[in-house]
């Protein structure tokens, strides 16, 4: 498409090649390729211009056959993190692994000399889980799906815009319990990443039915460029100009939920009405804590138990608003196969609370500075939420 313009243009400005031999070098060239007359120049333009469309249209029917393909455009990663020179601040940030019995009636099962600790709504996890064994290990009670993205440089509102004026229903499907748009922060300067990836989306549901039920309905096609070809490539060139490379998608099971009393959100349709313009950020409306956890092969049951049995005041803490502890529900890529994440209703609300919890964090059973279980030092990551949205059930 670009060579037929460059070869139009070339011919039609054939009186200045006189006085630049390399534009007359060029148009010799182009002219050997296309055809010396505009005839044929004009066909391998209007050639060029039915593969592009071709090429869309077989990517956008491709999506109706199959939207996991486009899985990275709507909704929610977190991202690779490492601190500098603020170890000692990092440890004390990890969130405090809940009870379970919090938000459920637990129950105690007897697994040749072990105990765990497991949900009410069935024993211990036996099923396959993206490919790994989850047997001996706690049963999921959410789901998490998360993207990351990589937002150029001063795009930042407008890709934040293009969210919040996105159709979507989101909040009257069934089975949808939170969602979030977050922005990476480094609280203050405290600290550092080794990535680009500053925007996560973050989606949280009942269970994976309902996660695969939105995935493969019409709700999912209309939050990711219509229905019809002309938006979805209007979306995919949106996307190209405002973010670097395809979002990263990340799932999980999401283990040991505490949650706070529900603060269900006003929506329209589904979907927040908040104004944008694409000029500036959008208001910040939580914050969320996370830590990456690189776990040792056969390590995780005994991760699991520790953080299950460890005691937790979270519920008691001004601003708190929900926890998980996420497994991985896919294949591991990045070494990160549990993610433990915290909701706070502002940035204060988590700093008062780490400072409190610094030594008990430090010393605690599943502290990386003691603990075997860990290949790397686990990593935190600090975000802004934006465009939450809560349902009546809560996080």
């Amino acid at each position: 498409f670009f060579s037929s313009f460059v070869a139009y243009t070339l011919k039609m400005s054939h009186h200045t090649s006189q006085y630049d031999p390399l534009l007359t070098f060029q148009q010799d060239n182009v002219s050997r390729i296309t055809g010396a007359s505009l005839y044929g120049q004009v066909a391998v333009f209007v050639a060029s211009l039915l593969i592009v469309v071709c090429t869309a249209t077989l990517s956008y029917g491709a999506m109706l056959i199959d939207p996991r393909m486009m899985m990275f455009f709507p909704t929610p990663a977190t991202s690779t993190t490492s601190t500098v020179g603020i170890i000692p601040v990092a440890v004390a940030g990890l969130p405090v692994p809940p009870k379970p019995q919090l938000t459920t009636q637990p129950i105690w099962v007897e697994e040749g000399r072990k105990q765990a600790l497991v949900p009410h709504r069935g024993a211990i996890a036996t099923e396959p889980t993206g490919g790994v064994s989850t047997k001996g290990l706690l049963q999921r009670e959410r789901y998490i799906a998360s993207n990351q993205f990589k937002v150029r440089a001063g795009a930042e509102a407008k890709f934040e815009a293009r969210w919040a004026n996105r159709k979507s229903r989101l909040a009257t499907l069934n089975g949808f319990r939170f969602f979030t748009l977050l922005k990476r922060t480094d609280l203050d300067g405290t600290v550092q990443y080794d990535d680009d990836i500053n925007y996560v989306s973050l989606t949280v549901w009942e269970d994976k039915p309902a996660f695969d039920a939105w995935r493969s309905g019409d709700a999912f096609k209309e939050a990711h460029g219509g229905t019809d070809p002309g938006s979805f490539f209007k979306m995919i060139v949106t996307s190209l100009l405002q973010t670097k490379g395809p979002p990263k998608p990340a799932f999980y099971d999401a283990l040991l939920p505490v949650a706070n009393t529900p603060q269900p959100t006003k929506t329209i349709g589904g979907w927040r009405q908040v104004e944008a313009n694409g000029i500036d950020l959008l208001p910040t409306e939580c914050f969320v804590a996370m830590n990456r956890f690189s776990v040792l092969p056969g390590k995780e049951q005994a991760f699991e138990e520790r953080w299950a049995h460890r005691k937790s005041n979270l519920l008691e803490q001004p601003g708190f608003r929900g926890f998980w502890m996420g497994r991985k529900d896919m294949t591991v890529e990045d070494g990160v196969n549990y993610v433990a994440m915290t909701v706070w209703t502002d940035k204060d609300s988590f700093i008062k609370w780490r400072d409190v919890n610094d030594v008990k964090s430090k010393e605690g059973p599943v502290s990386s500075a003691k603990s075997d279980m860990f290949a790397v030092f686990p990593k935190p990551a600090f975000y802004e939420g934006k465009l939450l949205i809560e349902s009546e059930k809560g996080i």
